[in-house]
């Protein structure tokens, strides 16, 4: 599986670990090292995951609660403690059935359970 971030996903590491630098918290990178430290936490966040553009606000609220719960900086594990899961695909409609067919298909069931009761 080929690992992929998306732009907005990068945007938003990087933007979520100024704002833990800007909160001093204990064991916080040099102002100088954040950058180095964003393509550190890219790559341990991204290694073999496909993040997309609709992960982007996931990962917006994970960094949210990281700063609200740490009190000294925290290691990527600590993001996916918190990052939300992704929603669940929309549901499929229920099938469009007539009452002919479903009819047909009763009666095929019916002829199946039969076929085991003789048995």
């Amino acid at each position: 599986m080929k690992a992929e971030m998306s732009a907005s996903v990068k945007e938003e590491i990087m933007l979520g670990l100024q704002k833990l630098l800007a909160l001093q918290l204990e064991r916080s990178p040099a102002l100088e090292t954040l950058a180095k430290t964003g393509l550190v936490w890219m790559e341990a966040i991204g290694h073999n995951r496909c993040l997309t553009d609709e992960d982007a606000p996931r990962f917006r609220e994970a960094f949210v609660l990281l700063a609200a719960r740490c009190k000294s900086w925290p290691a990527p594990a600590a993001l996916f403690e918190v990052l939300p899961d992704r929603p669940p695909p929309p549901a499929l409609p229920e099938p469009e059935i007539s009452p002919e067919q479903r009819a047909e298909n009763l009666a095929f069931l019916d002829g199946l359970v039969a076929g085991l009761r003789m048995r």
